[in-house]
């Protein structure tokens, strides 16, 4: 467990686009085979209208705002 935790701590020291490639190495060496290739093409499409900016993004204060309001709250 200390290595584990000596590990995090020089993990979280990473810049942002090093913890993030191995966020997605780790995910990886989890995956059970359940996510189709119809989804990852999906995954593909949604990641690369937001990097070209073409996405709409909404922020969770507009997405609880709009629930509240379509439950009448």
């Amino acid at each position: 467990m200390a290595i584990t935790k000596e590990l995090l701590e020089n993990v979280l020291s990473l810049p942002d686009s090093d913890r993030s490639y191995l966020v997605s190495k780790l995910l990886e060496s989890l995956d059970d085979g359940g996510v189709s290739t119809e989804w990852d093409v999906e995954i593909a499409q949604r990641v690369s209208t937001i990097d070209d900016g073409s996405a709409r993004l909404i922020s969770h204060d507009e997405v609880m705002a709009s629930a509240s309001r379509a439950i009448g709250s």
